[in-house]
């Protein structure tokens, strides 16, 4: 017999504010906002002691929660099937891997997302529910990152002039700043009038960050979502005429074809388009380092490195890396890439069928998902930034979240 506090059971409680709690660390962390730019290897952590604590918290609280609902728990992951796999497979690869400790403690911190977001999911009524454990988080967390730049030096980049407000960078204030767009956009579509009011208030205030922190990765990004939400509602339109579905591929496909056409036959094109937002074609010398990291992983292109045990201070392959690269990146700037070097072809296979998985899932589900655009959001991101399966990245945490959902759909009774 479950202890009741109120409405709600003690177990759903804990699952609730450690959500809250794991939140909260997401977007604001765990050390301390404007810090400088780290110059020098010598500057560089792996222990990070607060992480350890939190996480570790959150971890145990969040297992006693599921322990409860252990069989809804199970039947969750009998349905995905493919994170399991691949987060197995992680866990294998530390055998090989020349820092088993240290990657064994950044999968910690995957394996706390799981979790964490399968406990909070599991014991949640609504999607209203859901969402509004975000807003509040970012009820704090968006109003604050703007009053930091207005006030506090250290939250504009002082290189580049961009905002990077409560974010370690303006990348992740960029990313942050996409998440709270769909967010409130969401929230702007349900609720009274005053709700409605605020949610397109905060939704401004969003995109204001997004476009001061310059971050091209999420400009694009939520560039091509309003893009895929124009073509989804005519094509929801284009059913009545019997060629629903069609219409969404035909476009994606032209889209695609009108854009390898450019890049492969107007390379001036490309240059002039890029220059406009102030790049270049090697994407500020992403194309150098992808290069680099492919070289790498043709050396283990099969099994991989080790999940996370390549961006390591210890790992003389970095040190040598460092040499070329004096800007000290701490990823591959493609996500991709990093899953290929660290977990070779068995894990990319086992992510790429994660996806495929999740979106066959989804089409066939009969009410709206809404999470979708979370994981679609992140895929586009993990292009050019490492944020898939990596220690406490904003859209990591969210593909992770948002991928869980739709298969807690499955197994529980939700309002929708």
């Amino acid at each position: 017999m479950l202890r009741k506090t109120g409405n709600k059971s003690l177990p759903e409680r804990i699952a609730r504010y450690s959500f809250l709690i794991y939140l909260f660390f997401i977007f604001f962390g765990t050390a301390l906002p404007f810090r400088e730019k780290i110059k020098e290897i010598d500057e560089k952590q792996t222990v990070n002691i607060v992480n350890q604590l939190v996480f570790t918290t959150l971890f145990l609280s969040s297992c006693l929660c599921l322990f409860v609902r252990r069989h809804d728990f199970a039947a969750l992951f009998r349905k995905e099937k493919y994170l399991t796999l691949f987060l197995f497979w992680c866990l294998l690869s530390l055998i090989w891997s020349d820092f088993p400790f240290v990657s064994f403690k950044r999968l910690f911190q995957v394996v706390t997302a799981v979790t964490v977001s399968s406990a909070f999911l599991l014991y949640v009524r609504s999607s209203e529910e859901i969402l509004s454990c975000f807003k509040i988080i970012l009820y704090l967390f968006i109003p604050l990152s703007l009053l930091s730049i207005l006030v506090v030096p250290g939250a504009i980049d002082p290189t580049t002039l961009a905002w990077r407000g409560l974010a370690p960078s303006k990348n992740h204030l960029g990313q942050i700043s996409l998440v709270s767009i769909i967010v409130w956009y969401q929230a702007l579509r349900q609720g009274s009038l005053m709700g409605k009011s605020l949610s397109a208030f905060m939704l401004m205030i969003s995109l204001v960050l997004l476009l001061g922190s310059e971050s091209a990765t999420s400009l694009s990004t939520l560039a091509v979502l309003m893009f895929l939400g124009v073509v989804l509602k005519l094509d929801k339109k284009f059913r009545s005429f019997a060629i629903g579905g069609s219409f969404f591929v035909l476009v994606i496909v032209a889209v695609l074809a009108v854009t390898l056409s450019i890049f492969f036959l107007g390379p001036d094109i490309v240059a002039s388009f890029f220059g406009f937002f102030g790049k270049d074609v090697t994407f500020t010398g992403r194309t150098d380092l992808w290069a680099h990291i492919l070289g790498e992983a043709k050396g283990h292109l099969l099994l991989g490195c080790g999940f996370a045990g390549f961006w390591i201070i210890d790992n003389p392959d970095l040190i040598t890396l460092y040499k070329d690269f004096v800007w000290l990146p701490n990823q591959a700037h493609s996500g991709y890439l990093d899953i290929l070097n660290e977990t070779g072809l068995v894990g990319l296979s086992l992510f790429l069928l994660m996806v495929l998985s999740y979106f066959v899932r989804s089409a066939k589900l009969e009410r709206p998902h809404f999470w979708k655009w979370f994981v679609i959001a992140a895929l586009i991101i993990n292009f050019q930034e490492t944020t898939l399966f990596r220690q406490n990245v904003m859209t990591g945490v969210m593909f992770i979240f948002s991928y869980l959902a739709l298969y807690a759909d499955l197994v529980t009774i939700r309002d929708l």
